[in-house]
């Protein structure tokens, strides 16, 4: 693995100038079905595809970040703008699949798996990074068909999140803050659909109150870590954001030996 940054960018990014690195993986990488799984449909307000580019959007602790990619032959091109640009080019790495871990992973074992895998080489598992966004937009998926779980997240981001900078090909925002999903009063989720109902934002809002916790991947023997969360919930939050391989088992039904989800009154 290899990141090289531009020297001369520290002081370009203090004066609102991008900032640019190149990834060289060294593994094989798609890099359109590695990061692009995480776009939450056509008009995701935090992700555009524009052509070759994939630009994303992002909440630093240094403040919001825009992040475009680039595939050049074996490499990775990446720019940045924004207060937390240089967070932003760190993250490169983990979004292109870097700790994606294949150690153990026999795809011979089932002939479905042994054809995908000699098909799609260069698929890895991404690491978005951002734990709250990814279980949110769990939360909002539930119980409703994906079109309206992508407009609410749509409605909502749009409104209560903060403009991307950078010459993005549309307006782009930076999803809330957990502190920011926590204040969405009660009206704007049933406006954003009908069907959101008051206990998914409360879920929301449970989870912005534990957002400082760790989230770690749910198995079969431990409880979820917000106690209102599914199993099921909590393994997509986890493998959107941390490449966990738990995100792939996270389908199948809840054994009778685990705790069960208690709801936050």
């Amino acid at each position: 693995m290899t990141l090289t940054a531009d020297p001369a960018s520290a002081d370009a990014a203090a004066a609102g100038a991008p900032r640019e690195t190149v990834y060289r993986p060294p593994h094989p990488l798609d890099l359109r079905r590695t990061v692009g799984m995480l776009r939450r449909g056509g008009t995701d307000p935090t992700m555009v595809i524009d052509g070759p580019v994939i630009w994303r959007t992002m909440r630093t602790a240094l403040g919001p970040a825009t992040l475009a990619l680039r595939m050049t032959g074996a490499e990775v091109r990446a720019t940045a703008w924004g207060r937390g640009a240089e967070l932003a080019l760190d993250r490169v790495p983990d979004l292109c699949g870097a700790r994606d871990d294949d150690e153990g992973f026999d795809a011979s074992r089932h002939p479905l798996i042994a054809d995908s895998a000699r098909r799609n080489p260069g698929l890895r598992l991404t690491r978005g990074g951002e734990v709250f966004d990814a279980l949110a937009c769990a939360i909002i998926e539930q119980k409703v068909t994906g079109m309206q779980a992508f407009g609410a997240w749509r409605w909502l981001v749009s409104r209560y999140g903060e403009r991307a900078p950078g010459p993005t090909p549309r307006p782009l925002f930076a999803a809330p803050s957990p502190q920011q999903w926590f204040r969405i009063p009660s009206w704007a989720w049933h406006r954003a659909v009908r069907r959101v109902r008051r206990r998914r934002s409360g879920d929301v809002a449970g989870g912005a109150l534990h957002a400082g916790r760790s989230f770690v991947p749910p198995s079969a023997a431990t409880a979820s870590p917000v106690p209102s969360m599914r199993r099921r919930t909590a393994s997509i939050a986890t493998g959107c954001s941390r490449a966990c391989p738990a995100w792939a088992s996270g389908h199948r039904p809840r054994p009778a030996s685990a705790p069960s989800a208690t709801r936050m009154r």
